[in-house]
């Protein structure tokens, strides 16, 4: 399984794009996430129309969500026939289904590749990969994700702090990208993580690879003198890659 990760900024940051990652696995190509500065990151890659396989959308804020009209508008322009699955909860279909159209707009019914979308609540697969969520605790419904495949596991969590059901969900990952909006729990806000907590995860949960990422612009220096000295927990870069 590789992870290439498009982004790890906060919903705003001036310098990072926003948190996403591609993950492929025997030849099927996942997004995960797609903010409004993700498009320009694949289109970076030089990717073929037809590379992205499946998009899941972990929740309806834009960050994470509103660069699926750019990214279907070039799909589109570039010539894909090949049909997109879009994994989602149902309430999040009739938005997204309109950040798609206004992209393709005027003609949105002319698009060249039909979108297939599904409810992700009963999904076990998404291509090649075993898929289970779990919810976490988000000012909007969000839920993480992991992905199972040769022997191989990625947790994504999308935004919120971590709850019972997605610290189940986590164990025995083999990657873990946990969102940490804070450096502790002084500086946290509702509805996101802090880095203390997640190396406090790290350990008691031996995870092999940990990344943090939508870390608050102010607070990135912090969080990456407080993961410093560990070995298997990292501040989350674009362009890095991670083959599992």
């Amino acid at each position: 399984m590789e992870i290439d990760v498009l982004g790890a900024g906060e919903a705003f940051s001036p310098r990072d794009p926003n948190a996403s990652v591609l993950v492929r696995e025997e030849g099927f190509c996942l997004l995960i996430d797609c903010g409004p500065t993700v498009p320009q990151q694949l289109w970076s890659r030089d990717l073929s129309p037809d590379t992205i396989d499946a998009i899941y959308i972990t929740h309806l804020h834009s960050d994470h969500c509103a660069g699926l009209g750019p990214l279907a508008n070039q799909l589109e322009s570039r010539g894909r026939t090949k049909a997109l699955d879009i994994y989602c909860l149902p309430q999040g279909v009739e938005r997204l289904k309109a950040a798609l159209d206004f992209g393709l707009w005027p003609r949105p019914e002319a698009c060249p590749f039909p979108v297939r979308w599904h409810d992700v609540r009963t999904c076990r697969t998404i291509g090649p990969m075993q898929c289970r969520i779990a919810p976490t605790a988000h000012s909007v419904i969000n839920h993480a994700i992991r992905l199972d495949a040769a022997g191989k596991s990625l947790f994504y969590s999308g935004d919120g702090a971590a709850t019972k059901a997605s610290l189940e969900l986590m164990k025995g990952a083999d990657l873990v990208f946990q969102e940490s909006w804070a450096d502790g729990p002084e500086n946290l806000e509702p509805g996101h993580f802090d880095a203390r907590s997640c190396l406090k995860i790290a350990v008691e949960m031996t995870i092999p690879l940990m990344r943090l990422y939508h870390i608050r612009d102010d607070l990135i220096g912090q969080v990456e003198a407080i993961v410093a000295e560990t070995d298997n927990v990292r501040v989350a870069s674009a362009g890095e890659i991670i083959i599992l």
